[in-house]
């Protein structure tokens, strides 16, 4: 009777203790927090390398205050418009993207007022077909450079800004088609951040063979790029803010972001261009204080 009932308390005791380690990795599920990344349009599109690599450093830098994180992609397909609906819609669990800030996207989403990129992006710099290339040279005037056909995104800012300083622009709704009219000389000019353009030459040379970077000028204004998400996200932003601050204090920010970029901004020879400064009048309601983060040419050597 006595072997019954311990075998009955031991059967009693097991059934619990494994019960109580569900309920604890239930309890560890359910505590991990769920963020959404913006994977790309295509199979091809990788733009969005940095800015994952970035909220990992965010969200680890801050397990230890609000706990363990899940980082999921969207699904392929969407372009920035589209994006920006799905944000609206609260569509995807603690979805952020980056993008150029203006006034507009300012009033409708929460941003992370950091600029991801340290502003690099706004220094534009031109991919050409370089069959044109005799279209351009250091001495140019502002005239000549305005009659030029540029392209850019639809719906991206740069496209506004562009137009605003009196450039000749339109805009592609479609990222790859962007690449595949300049390699088919449908347009003179498309502008890319100093920070993107090495990389995607390197991605699409193969597939638009006729691409080549335009060496002479840069287009440079402010433009700062954020992480915004759904205003109905607010604790989430501010966990994605002192993440990004912290990771500014240790180091690790400013290690990531050489390590994508620092060796293709030398390539580029940034300080031999001619620096054409444009206004963006999109960012009145936005405060300065984004630009103790910024690059500028003064740091290359």
């Amino acid at each position: 009777m006595l072997t019954i009932l311990i075998d009955v308390t031991k059967k009693i005791f097991i059934n619990s203790f494994i019960i109580s380690l569900i309920f604890i990795f239930s309890i560890t599920v359910y505590a991990a927090e769920v963020f959404t990344y913006n994977q790309g349009e295509t199979e091809d599109d990788d733009r969005n390398r940095y800015d994952k690599k970035l909220l990992v450093l965010a969200l680890e830098a801050t397990k230890a205050d609000f706990g363990d994180y899940v980082l999921q992609p969207t699904k392929r397909g969407s372009n920035y418009k589209r994006n920006l609906k799905l944000l609206e819609q609260n569509f995807y669990t603690n979805f952020f993207i980056q993008t150029s800030i203006d006034d507009d996207i300012l009033t409708k989403f929460k941003a992370v007022e950091i600029p991801i990129e340290r502003g690099i992006v706004g220094y534009r710099v031109g991919i050409i077909n370089p069959e044109r290339l005799d279209k351009f040279n250091k001495n140019m005037s502002l005239d000549e450079l305005k009659r030029l056909s540029i392209i850019q995104g639809d719906g991206w800012l740069d496209t506004q800004i562009l137009k605003q300083n009196g450039y000749n622009v339109f805009g592609i709704s479609n990222y790859d088609s962007l690449f595949r009219m300049i390699s088919l000389s449908r347009a003179d000019i498309l502008l890319r951040g100093a920070n993107e353009i090495s990389y995607e030459l390197d991605n699409f040379i193969t597939k638009y063979p006729n691409l080549s970077v335009e060496p002479h000028f840069i287009f440079h204004y402010p433009l700062p790029r954020f992480f915004i998400t759904s205003k109905s996200n607010l604790n989430a932003a501010k966990r994605i803010e002192v993440g990004l601050n912290r990771a500014f204090e240790d180091g690790s920010f400013m290690a990531l972001w050489q390590s994508h970029f620092g060796s293709s901004l030398k390539q580029l020879n940034l300080k031999s261009r001619r620096v054409i400064e444009l206004k963006n009048s999109s960012i009145s309601s936005l405060a300065t204080d984004y630009t103790k983060y910024n690059f500028t040419l003064a740091e290359m050597k």
